[in-house]
């Protein structure tokens, strides 16, 4: 496999990192909802595996069955995993649907981090 020039490896690693983003900031809002680690460790290796079953990670994701294919496509991993490619082949610079999931994903997430932390201060005040 060939390096793709420098703008689509940049665009390629923009677009890695904000998939990142997105489950970081997903994974902070689950730390926060379980504080127990012997909990959260096993929660998220379930989490973990689920990601990888939507996403054709056991087997290629043409031979999902369409109701699994159709929960993947609301997991930005499952970008990373299977759309990304043509980033890397210099086809496109960015993937739409995968920004625009992801961005929502981390408003809402924001959005309910926020929430979490308005309401633990009350707490701490009570």
């Amino acid at each position: 496999m060939k390096v793709p020039s420098v703008i689509y490896l940049l665009s390629y690693f923009v677009n890695v990192l904000y998939c990142a983003v997105a489950m970081l900031v997903v994974g902070t809002l689950i730390a926060i909802m379980i504080r127990n680690t012997k909990i959260i460790l096993p929660f998220g290796m379930i989490c973990l595996f689920m990601i990888y079953m939507f996403c054709g990670v056991f087997i290629n994701y043409d031979q999902l069955p369409a109701g699994i294919k159709s929960i993947g496509n609301f997991i930005p991993v499952k970008y990373l995993m299977n759309d990304f490619f043509s980033i890397w082949s210099r086809k496109r610079y960015f993937i739409p649907r995968f920004l625009e999931l992801n961005t929502l994903i981390v408003f809402l997430t924001g959005l309910l981090l926020f929430a979490f932390h308005k309401i633990s201060l009350r707490w701490k005040r009570i």
